[in-house]
């Protein structure tokens, strides 16, 4: 296979892996929102954050197993991880949206007079910060939303230094043993 064969098979593995990869993160989503209501989601949400790089490097390894041995660079696993998680904040964006907007509107307005009140008790001592609260604004559905294709692309092309490497020793010391 010549490279740009490699690239859009590694795209398209990444949609298709990144679909439920983004059906994990509304999970984990969901389990963040009910933490103000129950420590149980709280313990889950925790669990569920650290299984993430697992999850990743489990499709990494997914991945790379699919192509022959000689054609898997870490480039190309690097590749897929920043979009496999670029693909699952776009699911995930998605679903914030409609919790947003839609499910529980006062959700934001709520979580920004929390802040606004904790940050209020430090005011005594810290007599910029109850400034900086008063200036603080609610942010609506659609900038939470599309904050999350942010966060998760730049946590992707973060973590999916690491995890390309580890993925392509796992494939590497597989196709060793074979």
């Amino acid at each position: 296979m010549n490279k740009a064969e490699l690239n859009m098979l590694a795209n398209k593995a990444a949609m298709t892996y990144g679909l439920i990869f983004g059906a994990f993160l509304v999970l984990r989503f969901f389990f963040e929102v009910l933490t103000i209501q129950a420590w149980q989601s709280g313990f889950a949400y925790i669990l569920l954050t650290m299984l993430l790089p697992f999850l990743a490097l489990y499709f990494a390894v997914l991945f790379g197993n699919k192509i022959s041995d000689e054609t898997v660079t870490f480039g190309l696993l690097y590749r897929f991880e920043f979009f496999l998680f670029f693909f699952a904040s776009t699911v995930l964006t998605l679903a914030q949206y409609i919790f947003y907007q839609y499910i529980n509107p006062e959700y934001l307005a709520e979580q920004m007079a929390f802040v606004k009140d904790t940050l209020s008790m430090f005011s005594d001592s810290m007599p910029l910060l109850n400034e900086a609260a008063s200036q603080l604004e609610t942010p609506t559905a659609s900038v939470m939303a599309f904050q999350s294709i942010w966060n998760y692309s730049f946590t992707g092309a973060i973590l999916g230094l690491p995890l390309a490497a580890i993925a392509k020793y796992m494939i590497n010391k597989k196709s060793a043993q074979q």
